[in-house]
């Protein structure tokens, strides 16, 4: 198995008009000969920035809840903030340059244009995951990492890599703007208070996803109800809060059961099950084996 994965740490902000873009955890990957990863998926996550990848060799795959997805070599794909997802890594193996990207409001300009309105509207039209191929998406990346390559004085470089993302986003953009199906009409914008809100949600989730009394602690904290948390999270995952709440319990036990010496027992307690039976058939229903195979083969 070989593994090497390059991230230029620190990030990037970008001023365009009255919108800060900022890029994280900008890095090359390249993956090859993973055969123990072929029937095992990893990395399970949400988050609420964009997430962006661009095939360099072979094809990657990137699996939701729901669907599978696979983009080819000269292909990019553009994930939604708040859509849980993760890489499916086969023997084939791949090579991928990825990033990070979020866009916030700096100030409002005097003519009364708004930059981030403009493309928080396109952006925010994104529901799924966007698979596209683009010769000028193509070509920024390419120029982002022969740029990366040079040993030039640092600052003359990340001035020239700030032209290159802002080259890079209005690609996507304008990429995703000629691609979307339907009118604006068709579409439903989320505010940015209510996506305040789910991140705000999804975060409380992350890190109180062991509790067995999650779905009231969640009506306790924001003050809402079960019924109002399930409608948000039909709108963002398209799916009820408890089937995320699962999908996170799952990995968490798969990571404590490969990684930790914890009993079967101890583990199910420690993920917010208070019966190690309700958590065994949870386990079996959601990856179609026994929490003991895994742990067999640690």
């Amino acid at each position: 198995m070989e593994q090497i994965t390059k991230l230029t740490p620190g990030t990037i902000d970008i001023q365009i008009g009255n919108m800060l873009l900022t890029i994280y955890d900008r890095g090359w990957e390249r993956n090859t000969n993973l055969v123990e990863y072929n029937t095992i998926q990893f990395g399970s996550h949400f988050h609420a920035m964009f997430e962006f990848h661009y095939v360099l060799d072979n094809h990657l795959q990137m699996k939701t809840q729901t669907n599978t997805y696979t983009a080819n070599c000269g292909e990019y794909i553009l994930i939604p903030p708040n859509c849980y997802h993760h890489t499916n890594y086969t023997e084939e193996g791949f090579e991928r340059y990825t990033f990070l990207f979020s866009i916030l409001i700096r100030e409002n300009n005097a003519d009364g244009f708004s930059e981030f309105d403009y493309y928080f509207h396109i952006l925010s039209r994104v529901k799924d995951i966007v698979i596209r191929q683009s010769s000028l998406i193509s070509d920024c990346i390419r120029r982002i990492r022969e740029l990366e390559k040079e040993q030039k004085d640092i600052q003359v470089r990340i001035h020239k890599i700030r032209i290159l993302f802002s080259m890079l986003f209005l690609a996507i953009t304008e990429d995703i703007q000629q691609n979307q199906q339907g009118d604006a009409g068709s579409y439903r914008i989320i505010s940015p208070e209510k996506i305040k809100l789910q991140n705000e949600i999804t975060n409380f989730i992350s890190l109180h996803y062991d509790s067995s009394t999650l779905l009231q602690d969640l009506e306790n904290t924001f003050h809402i109800s079960s019924r109002h948390i399930n409608r948000i999270f039909h709108e963002l995952f398209g799916m009820p809060v408890s089937v995320v709440v699962l999908d996170i319990r799952m990995h968490s036990a798969w990571k404590y059961i490969m990684e930790s010496d914890f009993s079967l027992e101890k583990i199910a307690e420690l993920i917010g099950y208070n019966s190690y039976n309700t958590f065994y058939r949870a386990f079996r229903k959601y990856y179609g084996f026994s929490p003991e195979i895994p742990r067999k083969r640690k």
